[in-house]
């Protein structure tokens, strides 16, 4: 008996420049009950180059570089990776990125003007092998304020050319479903337990609690941020929950 099998191939028309491309998305085959995701030949938007690379967008800087107390700030520090695989998803996380860098062009051409506004820790790392990549981007606009950096992450599988979920991205760093609740957890109160130290235990706890549900919020919500770091572990922001200074800032944990 013939096995009846069905191809169906995704093509969308799109390019981050505006001319026409077809990039290649996963192919699922199916079989009577069986459904198997075949390896994707996805596109990339310039085949010359890697899988991310630092973005070549324009920018009208007032200045090369300016100094505050003697610390130089110049405008070639500010760099956003792009990554380079034509799909929905990555060129969503290039606008996001794009935008991000007009936001810092802007705050250093303010600093230039007012010797206060200035643009910290401004980075990005890259995880990948031949099935995986993960890329974690951050940048901090500073003035008077302590600079809590802002992070940005994006985490694709190759072979399927789609977003991971958190929970494969924790099967990936070898965190069961089991265990990762305890273990973020875990990390939240010896990070409070720190940072808190001068409080009383009573109040340490109440902000672990906020903490911890902010947590479950984001992950509930679709809207936590993960990836997997140069060193293969799992990592995660958390909007950490304080009764000080602006009361809350997202902070970046390793969870093990």
């Amino acid at each position: 008996m013939k096995k009846l099998l069905i191809i169906i191939s995704v093509l969308a028309s799109f390019s981050i420049t505006g001319c026409e491309n077809k990039p290649k998305e996963p192919v699922r085959v199916e079989s009577g009950n069986q459904v198997e995701i075949k390896e994707s030949s996805f596109s990339k938007i310039d085949e010359t180059k890697g899988l991310v690379y630092d973005a070549n967008y324009n920018a009208d800087f007032k200045a090369e570089s300016y100094e505050i107390s003697d610390k130089k700030f110049e405008a070639n520090s500010i760099i956003v990776p792009f990554i380079n695989i034509d799909t929905d998803y990555a060129i969503k996380a290039n606008e996001e990125m794009k935008d991000a860098f007009d936001k810092m062009v802007n705050h250093f051409n303010e600093g230039v003007e007012d010797k206060t506004s200035y643009v910290d820790c401004c980075d990005y790392e890259v995880y990948e092998t031949s099935d995986v990549l993960s890329v974690k981007f951050f940048y901090g606009l500073g003035a008077t304020d302590v600079v809590h950096p802002k992070y940005f992450t994006y985490n694709i599988n190759l072979k399927e050319a789609m977003p991971l979920l958190y929970e494969e991205v924790c099967e990936i760093c070898g965190i069961s479903n089991d265990e990762i609740q305890t273990n973020v957890e875990n990390a939240i109160k010896d990070y409070l337990n720190e940072d808190m130290k001068s409080f009383d235990q009573d109040e340490i706890d109440k902000y672990i609690g906020f903490s911890i549900d902010s947590y479950n919020e984001a992950v509930k919500t679709y809207t936590l941020n993960y990836c997997i770091s140069k060193e293969g572990k799992l990592q995660i922001v958390v909007n950490i929950k304080i009764p000080a200074g602006t009361g809350e800032f997202d902070t970046l944990f390793t969870i093990e």
